[in-house]
């Protein structure tokens, strides 16, 4: 995935639970699209945090697994869909597995 070409936003995402424990990290702060899919998302987060990869993200750092979820500033949740970001923006990625 090349984003080289494209205008890149700081966002900071936060982690919860095992991913939180596994990583020892509590926030990533990560450059990506400002109109952005999960795809590029995965892409950015697999770069900044390479843990994630099997976790959170698929084994080709290509996607977020099924099993977590996101949310955009804790008021939306994000689908596959395209989702708009600004600098500064804070993205929730947790489990939506009972236990977080």
């Amino acid at each position: 995935m090349n984003l080289e070409n494209v205008p890149l936003v700081p966002v900071t995402v936060e982690v919860y639970g095992t991913l939180r424990l596994r990583t020892k990290r509590k926030y990533l702060c990560v450059e990506i699209p400002q109109v952005c899919d999960r795809h590029n998302l995965a892409f950015a987060l697999s770069k900044v945090c390479p843990e994630l990869v099997g976790i959170a993200i698929n084994n080709e750092g290509t996607d977020i697994k099924d099993t977590y979820a996101i949310n955009l500033n804790g008021l939306k949740f994000l689908d596959g869909n395209n989702f708009h970001v600004n600098s500064d923006d804070s993205i929730i990625l947790l489990s939506n597995q009972a236990g977080g």
